[in-house]
């Protein structure tokens, strides 16, 4: 028993200790999804960031409708915030038709050259 806690111990000094690095979940991407429906059947895939030649940040974020046999329609909206985290520019909701078991791309501009960041806000269309 000795021998194999001493083994133990030698293994931890030598070795060191192993940290865990968390996967990136909904929430390191600043997506809301406001309502209960909408976090079952809406699943984030990515999103990607780019830059205009006036500087201005262009956002798309991947979604993915995963009901098996319904179409989904959802209401988005981006919130765009500057280095200091101050809300600079929110868009207008816009209603979208995710289809069933599908992928849609939701895209958007901030107008201002001072967006560093953003929240997208995702919840049940209305219509």
């Amino acid at each position: 028993m000795k021998r194999v806690f001493i083994f133990y111990l030698l293994s931890l000094l030598c070795c060191g200790c192993v940290f865990l690095v968390p996967t990136q979940s909904k929430r390191d991407i600043n997506l809301v999804l406001l309502e209960q429906a909408t976090e079952l059947y809406i699943q984030y895939i990515q999103h990607r960031r780019t830059r205009t030649d006036s500087g201005q940040l262009g956002v798309v974020v991947d979604i993915r409708n995963i009901h098996p046999r319904k179409d989904i329609a959802v209401d988005w909206k981006m919130v765009f915030y500057d280095k200091e985290r101050f809300e600079i520019e929110p868009t207008a909701w816009n209603t979208v038709v995710v289809p069933k078991q599908q992928k849609i791309s939701l895209k958007t501009t901030c107008m201002s050259d001072q967006c560093v960041d953003f929240k997208l806000y995702i919840r049940d269309s209305k219509n």
